[in-house]
């Protein structure tokens, strides 16, 4: 997560001033920037700290799998809320991810078998 802020904020920030968009902020009043800061500690900082307190107790093996679910639950509340229409890939890909979960679910069920057995 550091390295997404670490990189991610001085790449975008070359790409803003290099697209001139720099302007878009002059004009924010206060409000706005209450609502950033609301977003940011609401939904940013919340988020992320309830799914690293949940990683403290979730095995590596299912939180790998449950990782997957983030780009397929993206599409399927975009198709859902927002009315976007999948295309052909989006609808594949699901099915590849679902499958995909759906064996390393099955995988690690029976090795935890063998394991007690």
């Amino acid at each position: 997560t550091a390295l997404r802020f670490v990189v991610a904020l001085p790449i975008l920030a070359l790409l803003v001033s290099m697209n001139g968009g720099w302007g878009g902020f002059t004009d924010m009043s206060g409000r706005d920037i209450l609502y950033l800061v609301i977003i940011m500690i609401g939904p940013g900082f919340g988020a992320m700290y309830l799914y690293y307190r949940g990683l403290e107790v979730t095995r590596a093996s299912v939180a790998a799998v449950l990782e997957l679910t983030w780009p397929l639950a993206a599409v399927v509340l975009n198709w859902i809320f927002l009315g976007d229409k999948l295309v052909t890939m989006q609808i594949v890909g699901g099915v590849v991810l679902i499958v995909a979960m759906a064996k390393l679910t099955m995988g690690n069920r029976r090795a935890e078998e063998n394991v007690l057995t």
